[in-house]
Parts: C-alpha cells; structure tokens; sequence
C-alpha cells in the first residue's frame, strides 16, 4: 500500500524555488513598474496588481528566464530539471 509515497513539489526543495522566485519577480516588478508590459497599464490598478497579474501570467519557462536575468543562478536547480 505504501510502495509509493508522492511528496507535493511545494514541500520540496523545488517547491521552496519556485516560491522564492516568485517572491523575487514581484518585487521586482512592483519596485520597476516600468518593466511591466504596457497591456497590464491598461486599468487603473495598483503597481502590485499589475506585478502580480504579469508574473501569474509567465509560463515556468519565461519566469525562469526573467528570475535568471535578475539574479542569475537563482533559477539553477529548476532548469536542470527541464532539461
């Protein structure tokens, strides 16, 4: 019955990076609302709405890429795994 126990990715190690680079991409973008493509200006939201609607709408990949570009090596252990 036991032969298999899924551990979730949040409770990992992976988990724990994916976390941190989210945290990382929001800052960033609330702090450098500028960077955030002008289709997210279009309402009357607040810098932390608009950095939050970008970064929820970044596939794996892309916010890898971005995170990677602001810090590189914070994305090392998650693109091994894509590879």
């Amino acid at each position: 019955m036991f032969r298999r126990v899924y551990i979730p990715a949040s409770d990992g190690e992976l988990g724990s990076q994916a976390r941190e680079v989210i945290r990382l991409l929001y800052g960033h973008f609330c702090a450098h609302p500028g960077e955030i493509p002008a289709e997210y200006h279009i309402r009357q939201d607040s810098v932390e709405r608009m950095a939050l609607d970008y970064v929820s709408s970044m596939t794996d990949h892309f916010a890898l890429r971005i995170a990677e570009e602001i810090r590189p090596g914070i994305a090392a252990l998650s693109t091994a795994l894509y590879r």
